[in-house]
């Protein structure tokens, strides 16, 4: 005899909330969704929460080959329930295609915005970027290729467009070509790379070069280890705004940090953290 699955009454304040967020980055770590949406309670009573959530079918948490990365993600009734709720799709699903990829870009586009960001601030995920159709997006969010995020900063008329690529695997030369073309016809004003390995970055570097005869354009890069240690505060290393930190990129060159640094909840992909020994704090602080 199959299971029956546990009632759980869903709370609007939290629960629907944290469906609407993992449609849209797709995946999140236990961390980073206990802090974002259980403020104040017990790391454990929140962990304990999202298993409630995982147990009714809304939610489920896979882990990769290694077993030791544990990601959230939308189950099949989750997505019905808030389906309802978000913008006109012209392509239905929720899923992720490559939970590892996807864990890094939510980490580096969402970053320290994970509890508040600034108001003049816009992030269009992937996922966004993907099903929402064209009809409901602004004018300046072109179709013509889709990057793995964007981050839109308002300056005073102006719309600043920042666009993230994760190169964890590396394409064809030619579709460097295309993807250059794409943003410098564009104009977008930034484009931030995020390489593991030297040879990636550097292929990418030399693809962008050559078709931009010599001119890296919008492109600016950075290495996936830095970012793994310094998150937000990784310096790029060649292209457009090199010698920058990607917050410093993000924040119109400020150096005066305003927003706190959770990064580390994003990356923490222990499927119950509270029982780590590295985890001595007994209550997640409550949003500023």
């Amino acid at each position: 005899m199959k299971k029956r699955k546990p009632r759980v009454v869903l709370s609007k304040e939290r629960d629907i909330p944290l469906l609407g967020f993992l449609w849209r980055w797709k995946v999140a770590t236990t961390m980073s969704l206990c802090r974002k949406f259980y403020s104040g309670a017990n790391i454990e009573t929140a962990y304990r929460r999202l298993l409630k959530l995982e147990a009714a079918g809304f939610i489920k948490c896979p882990v990769d080959p290694t077993g030791k990365i544990y990601l959230w993600t939308l189950d099949k009734l989750g997505f019905e329930v808030i389906r309802d709720d978000l913008p006109v799709l012209k392509e239905e699903g929720y899923r992720s295609e490559n939970l590892i990829h996807d864990y890094w870009v939510t980490a580096i586009h969402l970053g320290e915005y994970l509890l508040s960001k600034p108001e003049n601030v816009i992030l269009f995920s992937e996922q966004v970027l993907r099903r929402t159709h064209m009809d409901a997006m602004p004018d300046w969010i072109s179709s013509g290729h889709r990057p793995d995020g964007y981050w839109c900063i308002q300056e005073g008329d102006k719309i600043k467009r920042i666009a993230l690529e994760v190169e964890l695997n590396a394409k064809r030369n030619a579709d460097y070509e295309l993807i250059d073309g794409f943003y410098r016809a564009e104009n977008v004003e930034d484009v931030l790379w995020v390489y593991p390995k030297e040879n990636i970055g550097r292929r990418i570097q030399n693809q962008i070069m050559k078709n931009g005869s010599g001119d890296f354009g919008p492109h600016s890069f950075v290495g996936l280890q830095d970012i793994k240690i310094n998150g937000w505060n990784s310096k790029i290393t060649l292209g457009k705004n090199k010698g920058k930190t990607i917050y410093q990129l993000l924040h119109n060159n400020l150096t005066t940090r305003s927003e706190p640094v959770v990064m580390s909840d994003l990356l923490n992909t222990l499927k119950s953290p509270h029982r780590s020994k590295t985890y001595k704090q007994s209550e997640i602080p409550e949003k500023q």
